[in-house]
């Protein structure tokens, strides 16, 4: 039994009558996770899931997702999570890339999909009150303990599927209760989703201590958000800075009385300090925790106590338990403090590695050290402040984005000769995707079909916010794009927009 397994079973032994996942109609305790959760590893094993086979699930948060997420680490298998709003070309890609044995999803998910699953060299699909029987199935060797498999970027062109095994699981856990001392008597709201770095992580630190997470599914009704955090009084907010400016805007988030709620916390991005300072003061009474993290090292990396967070302003915070941090220059050689240079960390938190990409592996994880390509420097007293990133990846709202992925879909309209995405900044999400094309001599094609077309094939967290025509995509002399050049075009394209006058 893997340790992430150990330890939910500890928990569902230790406190069987507390309430575990609360959410629509559903109240389930922690014998009755114990109870669904054994019913579908059962299910699974007779539909023929082996040890380290990797299984798909396509589910929204639900109390279906988690008992799902139990049953497949309890039979040892390896949970690879898939947005539910993925397209299913998306999810097609995802199955094939790790040659998936199964998909936990729902019916209607079947029923509308049931013709490409058939062809996609699965074995089974396990459906919420049957299974289906697809075919043998392709089943290629895991590494030893892998628990789970996330992605952090599109699965066009070269997906990176991040490697998390047992060990790495619970270190990042123990890590962050060390920090939010987390007890039976906490309770969350789940706005985040489960099927990414920074909801997993919430998910399991709660599972770990025996703690209650409410699920809300949609931020969008966010009176309801509100609702769920009164009725259960929730001890804890975990969010994105999008979802705290979007709480403070739509809900009345800032006047409502929550005596219950204790802490909250924010990473997935920058928090910025003005939204930071309206978040304190509407909650005044409870603790505020900045974090800083990556998949690729489970997800915590650093954290700013609440006690330190006016000292010192913009920092990161200091290492978590269990995480050693340094500074590197290009020389891959640490620097004094007060310099600027990549951030490197090492711990029991660090991936084993990306999913059939060794080349990929080998250019992150170096002499145990992983290379996180975000930039910034640590102070005398040893707090991180972040000064940018090396990587291009696209942060929106928490999730990340591939700008690759959406220049190679708009590369499919014949009409468009080149495309270029880059992130510019948004007051609401930190960043949105916006895109920049040229067309072919002699061709017309509306930026509302562009914009259609996007729609129709990618998620929504990944669907560029505008796209403009341009007469050229900045690049090097070796052909690669101008990426930083490319943003400061499209920022300014895009703020003329913003304040263009209707009419």
């Amino acid at each position: 039994m893997g340790k992430v397994n150990h330890a939910i079973c500890r928990t569902i032994e230790k406190w069987p009558e507390q309430l575990a996942v609360v959410g629509a109609d559903l109240r389930w305790t922690y014998a009755q996770l114990g109870y669904e959760s054994g019913l579908l590893e059962e299910r699974l094993r007779e539909a023929g899931s082996k040890k380290g086979e990797r299984a798909i699930l396509w589910l929204k948060n639900s109390h279906l997702y988690v008992a799902a997420y139990v049953a497949v680490l309890g039979l040892e298998g390896v949970v690879v999570a898939v947005h539910s709003e993925s397209m299913i070309s998306e999810v097609l890609k995802t199955i094939a890339h790790v040659k998936a044995a199964c998909i936990i999803t729902t019916s209607a998910k079947w029923e509308k999909h049931e013709e490409a699953f058939r062809k996609s060299g699965l074995k089974f699909a396990l459906l919420p009150n049957s299974s289906v029987s697809l075919g043998s199935g392709d089943s290629e060797r895991a590494p030893e303990g892998l628990a789970q498999i996330l992605y952090t970027s599109g699965t066009t062109g070269s997906p990176k599927g991040v490697m998390l095994s047992h060990e790495n699981l619970a270190a990042n856990v123990q890590s962050i209760l060390a920090r939010l001392a987390l007890t039976p008597s906490d309770a969350i709201v789940a706005v985040l989703p489960f099927v990414f770095s920074y909801g997993n992580s919430v998910l399991l630190t709660h599972l770990f201590v025996g703690a209650k997470i409410i699920i809300e599914e949609n931020l969008l009704y966010a009176h309801c958000v509100l609702q769920s955090m009164k009725k259960e009084t929730a001890t804890g907010f975990s969010g994105v800075a999008s979802n705290y400016a979007f709480l403070l805007r739509e809900s009345g988030f800032q006047s409502a009385k929550l005596p219950s709620l204790k802490y909250m916390t924010s990473a997935g991005g920058p928090m910025p300090q003005a939204l930071l300072a309206r978040v304190r003061g509407a909650f005044p009474k409870a603790s505020f925790h900045v974090m800083y993290g990556q998949t690729e090292a489970t997800a915590r990396i650093t954290m700013l106590c609440p006690e330190e967070l006016d000292r010192k302003s913009g920092s990161a915070g200091r290492p978590v338990p269990g995480i050693s941090l340094k500074i590197m220059n290009e020389e891959g050689k640490p620097v004094p403090p007060g310099t600027r240079g990549e951030i490197a960390v090492a711990g029991n938190n660090n991936m084993q590695g990306y999913w059939r990409d060794e080349e990929a592996t080998a250019a992150k994880l170096k002499d145990g050290w992983l290379f996180t390509g975000d930039l910034g420097f640590v102070d005398e007293e040893g707090f991180l402040f972040i000064t940018g990133r090396q990587s291009e990846m696209i942060k929106t709202g928490g999730f990340r984005v591939s700008p690759e992925e959406i220049e190679e879909l708009l590369l499919e309209q014949e009409d468009v000769l080149e495309a270029g995405v880059a992130g510019v900044p948004d007051d609401l999400l930190g960043e949105v995707a916006v895109a920049g094309v040229v067309l072919k001599p002699g061709r017309a094609i509306s930026n509302r079909s562009l914009i259609a077309y996007c729609t129709s094939h990618l998620a929504p967290f990944k669907r560029p916010k505008a796209i403009y025509r341009l007469s050229r995509i900045p690049r090097s002399p070796n052909g690669k794009i101008l990426r930083r050049t490319l943003g400061e075009e499209l920022s300014a394209l895009h703020q003329q927009m913003i304040q263009k006058p209707e009419g």
